[in-house]
């Protein structure tokens, strides 16, 4: 019997990050500086094929004060509105591993995750940084909760961002053929153009997880600012925003558009609510009376939803649909607003719905009342 060659398999996890303001993925030990000891720590790259990570051991004595080590970065004079989050990917190993991630600013003012158990398998962490300070120093630090055991903390990289990574998800993963080779192996990663690239007025995916943006991926880059403190939770497909119903709670894209008699416009979500919920799910344009935005995409009492369009000439269509989608479950709405055709148009889960037709003018949307 014969056996054919097999493959060695290696994951590769992929980032791409646009114009990060500092990236460690190396760790050389060298240049960082120990500022906190316990009973033995020690922190050096891996060096070798597991990977270029670097990893923080610990031993604690009676007491778990665990170790720490910096970064200076204050020659780079860095600002923290320009880049607001700090991103760290790490795992943990031995006993009752527990992380710290912190970043110290010029004034001494620190945001701190705090000790935090460690994931068992890679994960990143997203610090979110206090607005208008300039960057001192990035502390990261080990620690076993454990009096008198070990624990190892590997960190891949830290990266100082102006926005979240280009590709975020953590399950980006590849398969490399690293099979008989003698001295040196590769491979291409190919970003395949984006259906959605450029056709998009606005894109937000609410991939983030933390802080106060949602990050618009099309062209404009008009990225939303969080008001009212909704939260980030779990979607459709990856992540999503969560409200509660409070009126101050909203993402201000500042989106502004002049929707022509020629032109139409297409607004499509995934939405999950429960019954007798009622609300805005998105609104543009100013009031021009009754307290009603332009457009506006909403939730009904009855459990359906509702689009909502007023033109220049206070001509008023809307059309609710006759799917109710307020049961708790996903399900994805989008609303055409047609001036072209005098009409606007629901499709629920990829069905349609339904009409009105009649008169409708150019709308212009600028601001948000």
């Amino acid at each position: 019997m014969s056996i054919s060659p097999q493959p060695q398999w290696a994951r590769v996890h992929v980032e791409v990050h646009e114009q990060p303001g500092w990236l460690d993925d190396c760790f050389r030990s060298t240049l960082w500086t120990k500022f906190q000891s316990a009973a033995s720590e020690g922190f050096e790259n891996a060096n070798d094929i597991s990977g270029d990570y670097a990893t923080m051991s610990v031993t604690e004595g009676g007491t778990t004060n665990g170790c720490g080590w910096r970064k200076d970065l204050s020659a780079a004079a860095l600002s923290t509105s320009t880049y607001p989050s700090l991103r760290v990917r790490l795992r943990g190993r031995g006993t009752t591993p527990q992380y710290r991630v912190a970043v110290e600013a010029t004034d001494t003012t620190v945001d701190d995750t705090g000790w935090t158990n460690a994931p068992t398998e890679f994960e990143a962490v997203t610090l979110q940084l206090t607005a208008a300070k300039t960057v001192k120093y990035v502390r990261l630090y080990a620690r076993s909760f454990t009096a008198g055991a070990s624990a190892q903390i590997d960190y891949d990289y830290a990266v100082l961002q102006r926005s979240p990574p280009l590709i975020p998800a953590e399950h980006y993963e590849t398969e490399v053929d690293l099979r008989h080779t003698s001295a040196s192996s590769g491979f291409r990663v190919r970003c395949w153009h984006d259906p959605l690239h450029g056709v998009t007025a606005r894109r937000y995916r609410f991939e983030e997880g933390a802080g106060v943006k949602a990050y618009d991926l099309s062209d404009d880059a008009g990225h939303g600012s969080l008001l009212g403190s909704p939260t980030w939770g779990t979607g459709k497909h990856g992540g999503c925003l969560q409200f509660t119903g409070a009126s101050s709670q909203r993402v201000d894209t500042g989106y502004t558009k002049a929707i022509a008699t020629t032109g139409a416009l297409t607004i499509a979500l995934w939405v999950k609510g429960y019954s007798g919920a009622t609300g805005v799910i998105v609104g543009s344009g100013k009031a021009v009376t009754g307290g009603w935005n332009r457009l506006q995409l909403n939730l009904q009492s009855t459990d359906e939803v509702r689009i909502y369009a007023k033109d220049d000439a206070l001509n008023l269509l809307q059309y609710t649909s006759t799917t109710p989608v307020l049961d708790g479950a996903w399900h994805h709405v989008a609303a055409v607003v047609d001036p072209a055709n005098d009409r606007v148009q629901l499709y629920v889960d990829g069905e349609y719905d339904g009409q009105t037709t009649g008169t409708l003018g150019t709308i212009t949307l600028t601001g948000y009342d």
